[in-house]
């Protein structure tokens, strides 16, 4: 899938286009390649700390070494090649509004709708994500699955 609008990329992309042994790992990576060479995708340092909780956990597929995740997350981390969103000073008060709203309790719902409350005050409302039901709920963004 080419990518049609600028939008957040979510975590689970960038954990697919690392992982080899994922049969997303082909199809995430053509993605990335493309949306970020057009400038049409964002980052946020939430999504890259997801990631790293992520390929650091003993639960990944392919146990990496710490010298990997230091690689792969400062490959990420690089706001030059990768253009960033950034929450502002009112973004908790948003997440903790749009949390209740839409009544995200338990299983860290809490930074699902703080991801939307960054997008949205940045103006993006776009999230390319291969879980769309992790934010259905909320309001004002679309859910794109680039994976399908």
């Amino acid at each position: 899938m080419k990518p049609s609008k600028p939008g957040l990329v979510d975590t689970n992309i960038l954990v697919y286009s690392i992982n080899l042994d994922s049969v997303f790992h082909q199809r995430a990576r053509t993605f990335l390649k493309v949306g970020f060479s057009k400038q049409t995708f964002y980052l946020t340092p939430q999504v890259i700390l997801e990631f790293y909780n992520v390929i650091s956990s003993k639960k990944f597929t392919v146990p990496l070494k710490p010298a990997k995740i230091k690689k792969l997350v400062n490959f990420f981390a690089d706001q030059a090649k990768f253009p960033y969103i950034f929450p502002d000073k009112s973004t908790f008060q948003e997440a903790i509004k749009i949390a209740l709203q839409t009544k995200s309790f338990g299983k860290q719902k809490i930074f699902d709708a703080y991801l939307v409350a960054t997008c949205l005050e940045n103006k993006i409302s776009v999230i390319y994500t291969h879980n769309p039901k992790d934010f259905r709920s909320y309001k004002g963004i679309t859910l794109i699955d680039p994976l399908k």
